[in-house]
């Protein structure tokens, strides 16, 4: 990728790491080697739904969880159901659906913690994941947006709940994912008409393009991009990433690319507390 490229390669190799926020803050998603996992989950799948042997899944995530330098049972993992419920998660949640789909935090695409040493978590494969950060509160905020979940302003809500919690709007940033690109994302009318509603003619011009099929081409994290500007972030605190999910077959799985089953990788953001700090 191009020096412009956020996500850059942990020593491990199994992450790419977002490294524009405070030290104490991880912010990275896994690439999809590394694991133990065969046949189209080669390797590092870590997603329990997608048809895997279960056991695989968790030892890939134990694997991650320990390049991470935090422990898998400190992880908090949603439900992820294409829509934009948030919650918020307290050190009592650690480990919810790390082992289980069925102890996932239900109903909700988005997470957000002031709580130390606690992950938060998703599994994406074409889907964008969001990262959020608040240096003023050290809450931390991660959500799986894909185009339902972004239609229906899950960046608004996760931004809403940072600033009721005390975050100033103006110091809150954003980091947008690896997800599938617009060359490699076409969508109908129902796609199109979902974002008309709540962006104007301008940002919707940025991210979606007629093509000669009369169809569109959908770049998702260009569209997660305005619809953070529209709910006030400054341009100055988004990044975002250069990877197309669909494109970069050797680095990660794509569900539009595949076509059938396949694997998901992981997004982890935490921050890092006194414990972490002196066990480093």
């Amino acid at each position: 990728m191009e020096d412009k490229e956020v996500f850059r390669p942990q020593v491990s190799g199994r992450w790419l790491e977002q490294r524009q926020w405070d030290n104490d803050v991880f912010a990275g998603i896994s690439v999809r080697t590394g694991g133990v996992s065969s046949g189209a989950y080669t390797s590092l799948n870590t997603g329990l739904h997608v048809g895997d042997a279960p056991e695989s899944v968790v030892l890939n995530r134990e694997r991650l969880a320990r390049d991470a330098n935090l422990p898998l049972k400190a992880w908090v993992m949603a439900e992820q159901v294409h829509g934009a419920e948030v919650a918020w998660v307290r050190a009592e949640d650690a480990g919810r659906g790390t082992q289980t789909l069925e102890t996932a935090v239900p109903g909700v695409d988005g997470l957000l913690t002031k709580e130390t040493d606690i992950g938060l978590a998703g599994c994406f494969a074409d889907c964008g994941p969001l990262y959020f950060y608040a240096p003023d509160q050290g809450i931390i905020g991660l959500a799986h947006a894909g185009w339902r979940g972004a239609a229906q302003l899950i960046t608004s809500r996760m931004i809403e709940a940072m600033v009721s919690a005390g975050a100033e709007l103006e110091n809150l940033k954003a980091a947008i994912g690896p997800a599938i690109g617009a060359a490699r994302y076409e969508v109908d009318d129902r796609v199109a008409q979902a974002f008309q509603t709540v962006l104007d003619d301008h940002q919707l011009q940025q991210a979606l393009t007629d093509n000669e099929k009369g169809r569109y081409q959908l770049d998702m994290k260009e569209m997660n991009r305005q619809l953070l500007l529209s709910a006030g972030l400054r341009p100055e605190n988004i990044t975002k990433s250069m990877y197309c999910t669909a494109e970069e077959e050797a680095l990660f799985f794509s569900h539009r690319r595949d076509g059938g089953p396949t694997g998901r990788m992981s997004a982890l953001i935490y921050r890092e507390g006194q414990a972490q700090e002196e066990k480093s």
